[in-house]
């Protein structure tokens, strides 16, 4: 058994960063945008294999590289930014 901090730096070494690149958007988080956008509530949205609070999570996950406070201007940056 590696002790927490082998394990640790193991997995670290094989991660990947949540968002790629700016525009470079994982297919679960631009099918949470599209739902967003079509006023989809986080409940229904959540058919995805997920919980409304994973839906709230990556949602805010979104709008911290988009520099944004609100979901209306995360909409908003998505569509200018060919983000959906």
């Amino acid at each position: 058994m590696l002790p927490a901090t082998e394990l640790f730096e193991s997995v670290w070494r094989r991660s990947r960063p949540y968002l790629r690149e700016a525009g470079d958007l994982l297919p679960t988080d631009r099918r949470i945008l599209q739902l967003m956008l079509s006023r989809t509530t986080d409940a229904a949205t959540a058919h995805l294999g997920t919980s409304p609070r994973t839906v709230q999570r990556r949602v805010r996950a979104l709008m911290d590289p988009a520099a944004v406070t609100s979901r209306v201007q995360l909409g908003r940056y998505a569509m200018r930014n060919n983000w959906v």
